[in-house]
């Protein structure tokens, strides 16, 4: 057995066999350095401010790591007590404080304190408001990495538009922090990339599906002739994390205590996914300063929208989706609706299965009006209500029929003779009627389960032209280019502002000719219900409001 290493002013770091993860109690005294190559073996660096924060009887506790203190080491420290000093660590998904005595009252406000370990706690992303707050009333000792910036230098081969540069210039003055709302087909992707270029930190882009990782990929090579090699992609059997690293939000989720300090800017594609529930985390867990949303469709219909000051910045928007259109940056569109009746046979059943429906609600909740409110009334007694259960199984066989009907099919039919020489997106919420239409009309189709291979080349033909016609369960919504459609034909979808805003974007690819969107409604249905509640919202101000 070794004897003890004394340690000393002058030499304060020692090595240990490594554990797969350093335990809190060495990293109450220590800084971890790293691995020496040579030995593998973990190098630590006592730190003095942190011994100042600790009783003397806990400081004897290193001794048990094969290491002592001199007694020049043991002054110094009782000195630094007398000093105000506080120690940020990142341990855990945690910020984790600790302070001599004289600085513990300057952390009211910023952290909670843990009893057990005896130190304050904090979400990672209150770090610059925590920094911010400290500053000038004492000692900070960061215990964390902040020299995150890039190797190389980005070389941008674009200029941003006027509108864009108002949208960009308003996220700066609010400390690089917001979420840019702007219609689809705007151009959201420049706006990331000229915080890249500007900021030159390293940067994690978040985005909601597979494909949108190669579609960035290309963008940071296309546009800001960033090195191949410096980029990297996480998601979809791919995990490699680089100084640019674009990520799907699952895969950000499962990681995101492992990502924590690794990036200086979060970019969030889609951002109205941001405030989910399920991924909070990936944003309360990273210490990125800078912070940038975009979305074509900021509102969410369970008011999360409000949370995204907290986890991003505040909601940004500066141009209307007609002031877009009249400088030709997107195109105007047309939607019009076009009805279908049910057979006799098929409206019967309709009828018959919301009526089972709506004498559940007349009967168990005559004093609610409103459809939407009845409807959750309706969800939240099904737990523990077998009518209501019942109630809810007809409206969904309801819902079914006059949204997926085969009058529809034959409808799309009709709408593809009519345009044959146009590019048509089809698209419904349900994958059945998505496939009938698939396998009838002989059109390709991209659903849940199509592999990303084969979604890379359906979406290339498309963009080529080899494929005029595309069919889509859900899967088209967000943050693909597909530049050239001029006809979507919607079968069947929610109530959903934000799903609605998103089909008519994929559209709005400038082009010669106006855009022409297609709502396929049944007459006398749940369906016009839907259409109309998508129809009467507006995220955008109308020009000059």
């Amino acid at each position: 057995m070794s004897s003890p290493r004394t340690l000393t002013l002058s030499e304060l770091e020692f090595s240990l066999p490594r554990p797969e993860h350093p335990s809190w109690e060495l990293l109450r005294f220590t800084d971890y350095l790293g691995l020496e190559e040579a030995t593998g073996r973990g190098v630590y660096q006592l730190s003095l401010e942190k011994c100042a924060t600790l009783r003397e009887d806990e400081i004897r506790r290193i001794s048990r790591y094969g290491v002592l203190l001199s007694e020049e080491v043991l002054r110094e420290i009782s000195r630094l007590r007398g000093e105000k000093i506080v120690n940020i660590d990142l341990w855990g998904g945690d910020l984790v404080l600790t302070a001599t005595r004289g600085a513990e009252g300057l952390l009211q406000g910023y952290a909670e304190y843990e009893p057990k370990t005896s130190t304050y706690r904090s979400k990672p992303r209150s770090l610059w408001n925590i920094l911010e707050g400290l500053q000038g009333r004492c000692r900070v000792k960061l215990g964390l990495n902040l020299d995150l910036g890039l190797s190389f230098t980005p070389s941008p081969s674009f200029r941003l538009r006027s509108y864009q540069a108002r949208c960009y210039e308003a996220w700066r003055r609010m400390g690089f922090r917001g979420v840019i709302a702007l219609p689809t087909a705007a151009g959201k992707t420049f706006l990331a990339l000229q915080a890249i270029s500007d900021l030159r930190v390293r940067t994690l882009i978040i985005v909601p599906f597979i494909e949108l990782l190669h579609q960035w990929k290309r963008r940071l090579i296309d546009y800001l002739d960033i090195p191949k090699e410096r980029i990297g992609l996480y998601g979809g059997g791919s995990r490699d994390v680089d100084e640019v690293t674009i990520i799907t939000y699952d895969s950000a989720y499962l990681n995101a205590e492992e990502l924590s300090g690794r990036f200086m800017l979060l970019v969030a594609d889609e951002a109205h996914h941001s405030v989910a529930q399920e991924y909070r985390r990936i944003f309360d867990l990273s210490i990125a300063r800078y912070r940038m949303g975009l979305t074509g469709t900021p509102l969410r219909s369970d008011g999360l929208h409000r949370d995204y000051e907290e986890l991003i910045g505040p909601l940004i928007k500066t141009v209307s989706e007609e002031e877009l259109q009249r400088m030709g940056y997107i195109a105007g569109y047309r939607v019009v609706r076009a009805y279908v009746d049910l057979d006799p046979e098929a409206m019967m059943e309709y009828e018959r299965c919301m009526e089972v429906y709506e004498d559940y609600c007349r009967s168990s909740m005559p004093w609610v009006k409103d459809p939407v409110e009845r409807f959750h009334l309706c969800l939240r007694r099904a737990a523990g209500d077998q009518r209501a259960r019942e109630a809810l199984r007809a409206r969904n066989r309801a819902r079914m029929i006059a949204l997926s009907g085969e009058e529809k099919v034959e409808r799309v039919g009709e709408l593809l003779s009519r345009y044959w020489d146009r590019k048509v997106l089809i698209f419904s919420r349900y994958v059945d009627i998505v496939r009938m239409v698939s396998r009838r009309y002989l059109i390709p189709l991209i659903v849940a389960e199509t592999s990303n291979e084969e979604r890379r080349a359906i979406l290339e033909m498309f963009r080529r032209g080899e494929v005029t016609k595309l069919a889509s369960g859900m899967t088209l919504e967000e943050g693909l280019d597909l530049p050239d459609a001029q006809v979507g034909i919607i079968i069947s979808g929610s109530g959903s502002n934000r799903e609605y805003l998103q089909r008519i974007g994929r559209l709005l690819r400038p082009k010669v000719e106006e855009a022409l969107v297609i709502e396929l409604v049944t007459r006398g249905t749940l369906d016009q219900q839907l259409s109309s509640r998508r129809r009467k919202f507006r995220v955008w101000p109308k020009a000059g409001s």
